[in-house]
């Protein structure tokens, strides 16, 4: 029996306070104060999430686009240039544009998800998607056992990620 009474008596309690807050809130929206208060509230807690949920993923994208066109344009000489393996003199320079390039591929994966429903300044899913194979077929194609071939399609993927990212070509 102890327990049920506890429970009415925190059940009376919380309808007590319940009393009170819309007793409170209904004789304070007569009151410009209050009203000006919730209002600078609403539209405080309005920005901030238009600002995470749609401005920051959109200044992410352009920084990510920014970062894919310096390194197109840091490492055209090594994927317009591809070596076989066995005969690479700068093995740890190719392979640091390789990683950065599959990094740069990753990036691009992870901004699907982090694409806002109504982020139309962002690429689409599709495209998206495209430049991240082609950065990844970048990346694997530094080293060629054919690099006649592989300059042709580094360069085909080389076009279709500026395409596909609205970019000036700049190689």
């Amino acid at each position: 029996m102890g327990e049920v009474e506890s429970m009415k008596q925190i059940l009376e309690i919380l309808s007590n306070c319940w009393q009170v807050f819309t007793d409170v809130a209904s004789n304070s929206f007569q009151n410009n104060t209050f009203c000006t208060v919730i209002s600078g509230v609403l539209v405080f807690v309005g920005s901030q999430l238009v600002n995470e949920y749609w401005l920051k993923p959109i200044q992410k994208y352009k920084e990510l686009r920014a970062k894919i066109s310096y390194s197109l344009t840091l490492y055209a000489n090594l994927y317009m240039n591809p070596v076989e393996y066995k005969l690479a003199n700068e093995r740890e320079e190719i392979d640091v544009a390789s990683n950065e390039l599959r990094q740069l591929a990753a990036e691009v994966d992870a901004m699907i998800e982090l694409k806002p429903k109504f982020g139309f300044l962002i690429a689409s899913k599709k495209v998206l998607d495209g430049v991240s194979n082609n950065l990844i077929g970048l990346s694997n194609n530094l080293y060629s056992p054919h690099p006649d071939i592989a300059i042709e399609h580094n360069e085909e993927r080389c076009r279709e990620i500026y395409r596909l990212l609205k970019m000036k070509n700049k190689t």
